[in-house]
């Protein structure tokens, strides 16, 4: 019984493997790979605080580079390390994409920032911390700091002590 009008085809004939010749085959490049010895040391993972109520009265602030005020995100410092979550305490207020004076839209600074076109690569932490700094002194200074979320220096300095 017939199913299709199509021919069948044939498999491919079979071609044997041409043999490595002995002179090639003994041919090897030794690889030096690297040895972890009892040098590696294993740092504990700190323990990130996530605060959406703070994540919130961030971004109600103005942007800190360019200083206009509704279009705000908090945004966090670049990670430490691949798979590293940076704490909501460290982040600091830029703008997002919005409106510019002619009406086009503008990418906003938290986009250059994250793609270090605002500030250079070398500088990006030095800066992503002293902004973190001003706003956690500028939300501590007007009362507004969470009720239950630990002070990020006092946590720090408690850290250390231990």
């Amino acid at each position: 019984m017939k199913r299709t009008p199509f021919k069948r085809k044939l498999p491919a004939a079979y071609v044997k493997a041409e043999r490595i010749s002995p002179v090639y085959a003994r041919l090897t490049v030794k690889v030096n790979m690297p040895r972890v010895g009892d040098a590696v040391v294993i740092l504990p993972k700190e323990d990130i605080v996530r605060s959406e109520p703070y994540r919130r009265l961030v971004a109600a602030r103005p942007c800190i580079n360019c200083h206009i005020e509704g279009y705000s995100q908090a945004a966090h410092p670049p990670p430490t390390g691949k798979g590293i979550k940076e704490d909501d305490r460290e982040c600091f207020p830029l703008c997002c994409i919005h409106p510019g004076a002619d009406g086009e839209l503008v990418p906003g600074c938290h986009a250059d920032f994250d793609n270090y076109r605002l500030v250079p690569a070398s500088d990006v932490r030095a800066l992503a911390a002293s902004w973190g700094a001003q706003i956690r002194k500028e939300i501590r200074d007007e009362g507004k700091w969470p009720k239950g979320l630990p002070h990020f220096e006092e946590q720090t300095a408690l850290e250390l002590a231990s």
